[in-house]
């Protein structure tokens, strides 16, 4: 009985430790947005913290983690009202964020795609100065001037030397909606591809120059499964006509 009970209170050490882990993390980091819509379920973790379930409306902190399942989606609000939506068995980091409405200086986001699905909208931060952003994948660096943009990371999980390692085979990053001065640039292997254009998108491999094309009709159905609700501009279940549309 002594031994059942000690495990006991082990274990339940252990919770409370985790707890405290999860509120420190909490209390340490700001607040970036909140989790504004939700299907399923999406985790956080913070470096050195156990994971986190965000409920609908909970916050999302700097330096989070965010990762979904094969049938998880999620949107985030951020406090400059530019948004992120997460589509299934996607992993991001919430690299940086500040939104100082009394010092403009004080703007800049962050974001490291790791894989999956994605589409962001700016806010104000990039209406002030598009250099506040900073958007990173494994591949490359994506600068954004006012648009909505779609992503895909497509990896492949390996084991190498009996440790796990995931392998990036391409991505592909689009422009999907066109606004005034609207420009994309990304970065990849030391060259720029620029992006004025609704539907273009930089095709990306690991040792391969960017190209720059038109999304393909099953691209624009793959990216219009990120979103709890559909854009203006993503092809409609069972529509003969699909995607592209202002």
């Amino acid at each position: 009985m002594n031994g059942r009970l000690a495990t006991m209170a082990m274990a339940m050490l252990i919770l409370m430790l985790s707890a405290l882990a999860a509120l420190a993390a909490e209390e340490a980091m700001p607040q970036a947005g909140v989790l504004d819509d939700l299907r399923g379920v999406v985790t956080a973790r913070q470096e050195g913290a156990p994971p986190r379930t965000i409920p609908k409306g909970g916050p999302v902190l700097v330096k989070d983690i965010l990762s979904t399942g094969p049938e998880d989606r999620g949107k985030i609000v951020f406090a400059d009202d530019s948004v992120l939506e997460i589509g299934p068995d996607s992993e991001i980091r919430i690299e940086d964020f500040a939104y100082d409405t009394s010092d403009r200086d004080n703007f800049r986001q962050g974001l490291k795609m790791a894989k999956g699905l994605f589409r962001y909208a700016t806010g104000k931060i990039v209406a002030d100065d598009p250099d506040h952003l900073k958007i990173e994948s494994p591949l490359a660096a994506i600068g954004i001037r006012g648009t909505t943009t779609d992503h895909m990371i497509t990896v492949r999980e390996t084991i190498q030397d009996g440790v796990p390692v995931r392998v990036v085979e391409d991505e592909l990053h689009a422009l999907r909606q066109s606004k005034a001065k609207t420009e994309v640039v990304v970065t990849h292997l030391n060259k720029r591809t620029i992006l004025k254009k609704q539907d273009m998108a930089a095709s990306l491999k690991p040792k391969t120059p960017a190209v720059s094309r038109s999304l393909t009709e099953a691209e624009k159905k793959a990216f219009a499964a990120i979103p709890l609700s559909p854009a203006p501009f993503d092809p409609r279940p069972g529509s003969s006509l699909t995607g592209g549309g202002q």
